[in-house]
């Protein structure tokens, strides 16, 4: 297709990864995570993973095609099948991007307005802890901010 043909053109791969990096800082200057809740805009959250999977497509779909899909996960799991990435990172990457949408999901059908981890009825801290594999609400927390930084960490090795 002509999208497919557009996307497997050469490309300077530190021009990408130039303009990932200046993208990114755009949007955390201008829409600034909210907090360690804001899974999608926290620093280390699902903007970081789409990010992640869309420079890899850019970066590698001349030599090896087979990475580009519309689904971030399925990105993340060919560059491990491909040796793009290190499988064992290819599969954190997905487990985590797995867990944000499955707590985001949570929280959309569950919540109105803008959630903050605070005043959350037991029900729904429930649904949150069972959907991590956590014991409390406080350990849930505490993993997301320790995931967060390694999707950062992982983010800033992998967009060079």
């Amino acid at each position: 297709t002509r999208l497919k043909k557009l996307i497997t053109q050469p490309r300077d791969a530190g021009q990408i990864a130039a303009d990932v990096l200046e993208m990114r800082q755009r949007l955390e200057r201008d829409r600034p995570a909210k907090g360690v809740w804001d899974l999608k805009n926290v620093p280390g959250g699902l903007i970081d993973l789409e990010f992640i999977a869309q420079f890899l497509q850019l970066k590698h779909a001349k030599q090896s095609p087979h990475i580009l899909h519309q689904t971030t996960g399925i990105v993340l799991e060919r560059a491990g099948e491909l040796g793009l990435v290190d499988a064992a990172v290819a599969r954190d990457l997905q487990a985590v991007n797995r867990l944000y949408l499955h707590l985001s999901q949570i929280i959309n059908l569950c919540y109105e307005g803008e959630f903050d981890g605070k005043n959350i009825p037991d029900g729904l801290q429930q649904l949150l802890k069972n959907a991590a594999n956590v014991p409390d609400f406080d350990a849930l927390e505490a993993l997301l901010i320790k995931t967060q930084a390694r999707i950062r960490n992982y983010f800033n090795a992998l967009i060079e």
